[in-house]
């Protein structure tokens, strides 16, 4: 695949260690959201949530924009990370914290520039974009109208919608004469990167460089350590240590369920393979 961005990539093997906790109480998750005076931005959905960006829970997608104050043509847009939810029940328990519901998010937040200078320091006057992680699939899925888990929970799976509404946020505040742009991620946010960096390169100038620098993106498409099988989705058994099934077929799941092929939420090659 032939990529027009440069990726540079902090290369780190992770494996789920625990399982998720429905228990786990939203304002316990601020920590995810940098601290910052940027007040959190809205996407609209116009009353309509077939197809609007949106949450696990169907809460409007917010954001932290942070304008430069030099105007500067340097521009970063840094994605939040916080794993997957691997089948409908881990997404309903999900859409109740800050993962999965914009209900939740600071009134204001921060941005870190990842925009290099020729000594190595980084250039901390661009325009700054911070996107908070609520879809559960790397901002990649969509599916119209609601998905039901088990239980009933109405899901809404948005991701590509959620990614691709920033971006023309972005362009209309001058993203589209930036004379460089860095995406960043870390952990789920790393694979969003790789998994999107071209998507955002196509839609700024040819003139613009672009960059990627995932942080602990990368992860091991191999089995897991008990090589446990028979698992299936929306039982403890298929998330729980010693009886989950693989990364490979969480992802795999994760793909139907999300149905990540729509709008190339996975580029062609990816999906190719």
């Amino acid at each position: 695949m032939k990529l027009r961005a440069a990726l540079l990539s902090n290369f780190v093997i992770m494996t789920r260690a625990t399982d998720w906790k429905c228990t786990w109480e939203g304002s316990s998750l601020q920590n995810f959201i940098p601290k910052g005076d940027a007040p959190v931005t809205f996407l609209t959905q116009h009353n309509d949530l077939n197809s609007a960006p949106a949450c696990l829970d169907g809460s409007p997608y917010g954001f932290y924009y942070l304008p430069s104050t030099t105007n500067s043509t340097k521009w970063t847009i840094s994605i939040n990370g916080g794993g997957w939810c691997y089948d409908e029940e881990d997404c309903a328990c999900r859409s109740t914290t800050i993962l999965g519901t914009s209900k939740l998010l600071s009134p204001t937040g921060g941005c870190d520039c990842w925009n290099p200078r020729e000594d190595g320091s980084l250039d901390n006057t661009c325009h700054c974009i911070y996107l908070p992680y609520c879809d559960g699939a790397s901002f990649s899925g969509f599916r119209i109208g609601a998905w039901l888990s088990p239980n009933g929970t109405e899901l809404f799976f948005r991701g590509i919608r959620n990614l691709d509404g920033v971006l023309d946020f972005a362009l209309a505040q001058g993203m589209d004469q930036a004379e460089e742009l860095v995406v960043t991620g870390i952990s789920a946010g790393g694979l969003s990167t790789f998994l999107h960096l071209d998507r955002v390169a196509a839609r700024v100038p040819a003139a613009t460089k672009v960059r990627g620098a995932p942080e602990v993106g990368y992860f091991l498409d191999h089995d897991n350590f008990a090589h446990s099988r028979g698992a299936k989705p929306n039982t403890p058994e298929w998330k729980r240590m010693g009886t989950a099934t693989n990364y490979t077929t969480w992802m795999k799941y994760i793909y139907g369920m999300q149905n990540l092929s729509f709008g190339e939420g996975l580029s062609k090659e990816c999906q190719q393979h």
